[in-house]
């Protein structure tokens, strides 16, 4: 594996945990009924938290965050490396260096 690739590589990565990240936040805002009552995750739930009979109740579920964490990595390195081999019908070119 040359070096530009592997550049490309961690980039794409931090790319990719970024997008995890903001996913996340996105559904842990969207699925708040009420400050006791939510979920993390997204296609699968991977974290939550409700209140019951007076006790907050949590709960994580470990494959449920390879899988959503691995969904978003294939999607980020997909589109990534898509998008830097072609341009956009000339209105952006996307070049590494």
């Amino acid at each position: 594996m040359s070096r530009k690739v592997a550049v490309e590589i961690i980039y794409a990565t931090i790319l990719a945990a970024d997008t995890f990240v903001l996913v996340s936040l996105t559904t842990l805002l969207i699925s708040q009924e009420s400050r006791m009552n939510f979920e993390v995750g997204f296609p699968l739930t991977y974290y939550y938290q409700f209140l019951m009979d007076g006790d907050v109740q949590h709960g994580v579920l470990i494959g449920n965050f390879i899988v959503d964490a691995s969904l978003v990595w294939i999607v980020t390195m997909l589109m990534w490396f898509g998008l830097s081999r072609r341009s956009l019908n000339g209105i952006f070119t996307f070049t590494h260096k």
